[in-house]
């Protein structure tokens, strides 16, 4: 949104060219629905962010939609080598609309053809260009699958290109749908355009529980807000004492034994304070504690001073 308001002023974005070598405005447009942004040199008619655009792709004409016009880009683009060739008329909506008809004829053709080859492969879709020169079919297999004879027959009967794409299990689930085990879409469907990598640690270290159902998504891997949930996460632990640390409350002197940084609370132990009495184990907001006086947390050295006592607490 920031981006947008600044470069929608082509003065300030001529500024921008004169200060940064190689720097230039690149179009982002967005091909699949909730797909990875590709990036078009600017042209010289006008677009608007939302607005149907014709551009040219490696695998053909295509119809696509403005993600944003004014992208910041230094260097030399994937899509350099092609434009954006005209924003949509009415004659393109329709092919469009066409297009999509016989796609869907064209899918349970094919999906005919693989029952009837025994292919071991799921076909999830089938895309037109939309200058009709070639159907895309997206499918998914556990392995490597010999589909020359599929090709053949497709090509026999839709007399243009075709291509045949092998997606993952990550793909698989965006393309399909589905809902997550937190009850909502599934997030590469609705809003994640592309995917990062995600690793066992980030949950062990959100200290979730690291049970195969309890953190994969429907697409059988890692689920993808382990990632992106991450960086909020560690921001938040970072303001919560380490395991260990002393802490001084209304109460008396606790100490830590473990930390929930979303719901900012600490589990902590106060000590008996007679052969009689025993430790007590209970839950307090982390703003009814501070580092104790001359203590430090187990994982540094310490306070520093008395002006940096909001900053003692570490990961």
């Amino acid at each position: 949104m920031f981006a947008e308001k600044c470069f929608s002023q082509a003065s300030y974005a001529e500024a921008l060219r004169q200060s940064f070598e190689g720097f230039r405005i690149v179009l982002a447009v967005e091909l699949e629905r909730v797909g990875k942004p590709h990036l078009y040199p600017e042209p010289d008619f006008k677009l608007e962010t939302g607005q149907a655009v014709v551009v040219e792709t490696a695998r053909g004409t295509e119809l696509g939609k403005v993600i944003s016009t004014s992208i910041p880009f230094v260097g030399d683009t994937p899509n350099d080598a092609f434009k954006a060739l005209r924003a949509a008329t009415d004659d393109d909506l329709k092919q469009d609309y066409q297009n999509r008809l016989e796609s869907a004829q064209a899918f349970a053709v094919a999906r005919d053809a693989i029952v009837r080859l025994d292919l071991a492969m799921r076909l999830l879709e089938a895309r037109l260009t939309l200058n009709q020169e070639r159907i895309v079919f997206f499918f998914w297999a556990e392995g490597r699958v010999d589909f020359r004879a599929l090709v053949k027959e497709l090509v026999s009967l839709f007399r243009c290109r075709i291509e045949l794409h092998q997606v993952g299990s990550r793909d698989r689930a965006k393309m399909m749908g589905g809902i997550g085990v937190c009850g909502r879409t599934c997030c590469c469907t609705l809003w994640l355009r592309e995917f990062s990598s995600v690793s066992i640690r980030l949950a062990r270290e959100q200290q979730l529980h690291v049970k195969p159902d309890k953190i994969s998504g429907v697409c059988g891997r890692l689920m993808c807000c382990l990632r992106y949930e991450y960086e909020t996460y560690r921001a938040l632990r970072q303001e919560m004492p380490s395991q260990g640390t002393e802490l001084d409350t209304p109460d008396g002197i606790v100490t830590v034994l473990d930390a929930d940084p979303i719901n900012r609370t600490l589990l902590v132990k106060r000590a008996a304070e007679s052969e009689d009495d025993r430790d007590r184990v209970y839950r307090i907001p982390l703003g009814r504690a501070k580092i104790a006086e001359g203590k430090k947390c187990s994982s540094c050295s310490g306070p520093k001073d008395q002006e940096d006592e909001d900053e003692n607490v570490c990961s």
